[in-house]
């Protein structure tokens, strides 16, 4: 039996499980800001390296490791909260889409895909987010690693999310800025699509060796399930 051809593979997917930060937003800028000010607050700078090694967590996982690993004389909770409380702000009024988001999600809700969340990000974070850019009734629902309780170096928020869209794993497409979470879904039998982010750019090889299709923003993943959905 001949192999399929990338358009009839892209077209045949049933599911689309999107991350968020660097993935759907243009907010890992954000994140960087967060942390710096955290540091600055406690009259210290962040350490190098820093957003790389949290950015798949859950964020009392990420205030823990800033406990722990860093010099930073606040708690744990403390952290947290200093975090959560200026996200939540950003989040519910100024992290902006990133271009060809909408445009992307609405295609594939078109041509009947069920789409999804798994994000590191709590849900009084992302869904706000997603409401106030007009988008939230094109999701079908969503997953934050806090609720399977391990980060993304871990396939499980990939495979949960992909169980409350009622579909198999081979049946889905994850969408990911991360390295290290586009190896974990591709390990579980997604077919994974990676995401370029300027934040993540020293890992662009390693997020391509890991994807099925890798693209250098949302507007080249648009043109290809456009494409792929013109020959059905």
């Amino acid at each position: 039996m001949a192999e399929r051809t990338d358009r009839e593979i892209l077209s045949s997917l049933k599911g689309f499980i999107f991350d968020m930060d660097g993935t759907l937003l243009e907010s890992m800028g954000l994140w960087d800001k967060l942390y710096a000010d955290l540091f600055a607050e406690d009259g210290l700078t962040m350490p190098d390296g820093f957003s790389l090694a949290v950015n798949h967590l859950k964020l009392s996982d990420c205030a823990e490791y800033a406990v722990r690993n860093t010099p930073i004389r606040m708690s744990r909770e403390e952290v947290e909260e200093f975090w959560h409380d200026r996200a939540l702000e950003a989040y519910s009024n100024r992290v902006p889409l990133k271009p060809y988001a909408a445009k992307l999600l609405s295609l594939l809700v078109k041509h009947g895909g069920r789409i999804g969340v798994a994000t590191a990000l709590g849900e009084d974070l992302f869904w706000p987010c997603l409401k106030q850019h007009g988008v939230a009734p094109l999701f079908w629902s969503g997953t934050s690693i806090e609720e399977v309780g391990v980060g993304k170096d871990k396939p499980d928020v990939y495979i949960r999310e992909c169980n409350k869209l009622g579909l198999r794993p081979s049946e889905c497409a994850v969408f990911e800025d991360s390295h290290i979470g586009i190896a974990s879904a591709k390990k579980a039998g997604f077919f994974t699509v990676g995401l370029y982010d300027a934040a993540s750019a020293e890992h662009w090889d390693t997020l391509k060796y890991h994807s099925d299709l890798a693209c250098r923003s949302l507007r080249q993943a648009y043109y290809a399930f456009k494409n792929a959905y013109s020959g059905v």
